[in-house]
Formats: structure tokens, C-alpha cells, sequence
């Protein structure tokens, strides 16, 4: 039941998303950080995980609400890829725009995955996606933020090694 109420309320933001027009503001990066560290430490605490932090980009521009739902996406998938006892790395930085990137030393994935990944209803490890959750949605729901902000959507990710998803403001 949970489940299909979970999958109910992912389709449900992915269709709103795409009707979506937001409102740009000034979004402090430390206070999102924050906000994503409390959200995620149940989770990463059950699973004897470390999320950290590195901030050196202040601002953002966009929607924080939205921002937030797009980072606890990412943790989340970053998470799941993880052993137990791994570590998340979330970083703010200049590289003439503003980028925050999530990285993680997961199980990675294929270069032919990362072509399908923002699809709707994709998993890239079936099995891992039962046993920790997820409807394949989350990185659907990730690329339809990104739209929103105008921004692009960077993946790089090596089988065994791990992933990076930057995300790149490109109007900030």
C-alpha cells in the first residue's frame, strides 16, 4: 500500500512539474544544505552513511522547494547506489556559473544507463530499487526541475566506481 501511495504522489509531481512556471529568487545554498542534511539523516543514520557538505557557491537562483525536492532525489539515488557505511558527497562551487553536484563511490552505472536514466519508470539495478524503494521516477522528476531552472543536467558515472550529477545554473 505504501508503495502505490508513493508511486501516486511521484506521478503526480512529475505531471505538475510540467506545468510548472516558478518564481526566481535568491536562494541561500547553506540554508538548502541544511535543510537536506536533516531531511536525509534517518535515512543515512539506518544505513550508517555519512552526508556531507562542502559549500563555496553562497547563492542560486530559483525555487528552494523545488531545489530541495531535486537534492533529496539525487541523496537519495546516491544512497541506494552506496554500500553501507558510504559516503555522499553534496558541494556547492563556481565554475563561472553556479553548480551543485552530488556525488557518491556507488555501484555506478553504464554509459547506455545514463542515456536512459531521466526517463520515467527507469531503474538502472531493478533488485537494489525494490529492496530500498523507488518507482523510478525520482531522476524524471530531477530533469524536469533542472528544466525549470533553466539549468543543465551533467552525469558522469564509471560501473563500480561511482556517479556525479552536477547540476549546472547556467542563468544564475
Amino acid at each position: 500500500m505504501f508503495r502505490l501511495q508513493n508511486l501516486s504522489k511521484e506521478l503526480l509531481n512529475l505531471t505538475l512539474l510540467r506545468e510548472e512556471k516558478i518564481e526566481f529568487s535568491e536562494i541561500n545554498i547553506s540554508k538548502l544544505f541544511g535543510d537536506l542534511q536533516v531531511t536525509m539523516q534517518p535515512v543515512f543514520e539506518k544505513r550508517n552513511m555519512k552526508l556531507v557538505t562542502e559549500l563555496n557557491a553562497e547563492y542560486v537562483l530559483g525555487d528552494e522547494a523545488l531545489l530541495l525536492s531535486l537534492l533529496i532525489n539525487l541523496v537519495e539515488n546516491a544512497g541506494r547506489a552506496s554500500m553501507e557505511n558510504g559516503l555522499v558527497i553534496v558541494r556547492s562551487y563556481y565554475n563561472n556559473v553556479p553548480v551543485i553536484e552530488v556525488a557518491d563511490h556507488g555501484i555506478g552505472m553504464k554509459q547506455e544507463e545514463i542515456e536512459k536514466i531521466t526517463a520515467p519508470f527507469y531503474r538502472v539495478d531493478k533488485s537494489r530499487s525494490r529492496q530500498f524503494g523507488g518507482a523510478g521516477l525520482g531522476m524524471s522528476i530531477v530533469s524536469q526541475i533542472v528544466k525549470l531552472h533553466n539549468a543543465k543536467l551533467e552525469i558522469q558515472s564509471e560501473e563500480n566506481v561511482g556517479t556525479v550529477v552536477r547540476v549546472i545554473f547556467i542563468n544564475s
